[in-house]
């Protein structure tokens, strides 16, 4: 709101107000009042047990909805609303160490337990010899053990799965094509 002598105004116009000065003088204000709405904004993150968030002035460690007031560049309020879900991503994120691709419907491919965790990162496979078998930025748990469509060498593989500096894994592979 502004407030112009007697009025509080709280949406754009043209406004007057007269005032006398201590000498009995008038004097005529004409005010061209914009009002520029602020921007509301929801997000949603997830952070793990062990994890920290920082919101604004706030260092967020626990769930809940969370508000923020942010000035931006045309110098208006905005509010953000932080919906934050502290996950135990030890419990929920599990990366398979074993692939059987011989067609039984058990571990016939490489499986991560929650492909949305790490949609957008990129998992690259290698053989022993660090040579580059498998390459996806959108695993969908479908590598069955091949390069080309053809079918690698029983053995032990390595994987690496880059999201981002702060998040990355990396492990083995048992890959064993076991007779049904």
């Amino acid at each position: 709101s502004y407030i112009l002598g007697t009025q509080t105004l709280t949406s754009s116009g043209e406004y007057y107000e007269s005032f006398v000065t201590a000498a009995g003088c008038d004097s005529l204000v004409h005010l061209f009042l914009n009002i520029q709405e602020g921007v509301n904004t929801s997000i949603n993150e997830e952070i793990c047990l062990s994890d920290s968030y920082v919101f604004g002035t706030q260092i967020l460690s626990a769930s809940g909805t969370y508000n923020e007031i942010f000035i931006g560049a045309g110098g208006c309020d905005s509010t953000v609303s932080l919906v934050l879900s502290v996950i135990d991503c030890a419990s929920t994120f599990e990366i398979s160490n074993v692939c059987t691709p011989n067609d039984d419907g058990q571990n016939d491919t490489w499986k991560v337990s929650d492909i949305a965790y790490i949609s957008g990162c990129t998992v690259e496979i290698f053989n022993r010899w660090g040579q580059p078998v498998y390459l996806s930025t959108d695993y969908q748990n479908d590598w069955k053990g091949t390069k080309n469509g053809v079918a690698l060498p029983d053995g032990v593989y390595y994987y690496v799965i880059s999201c981002s500096e702060e998040k990355e894994f990396q492990g083995a592979i048992n890959l064993m094509r076991f007779k049904k």
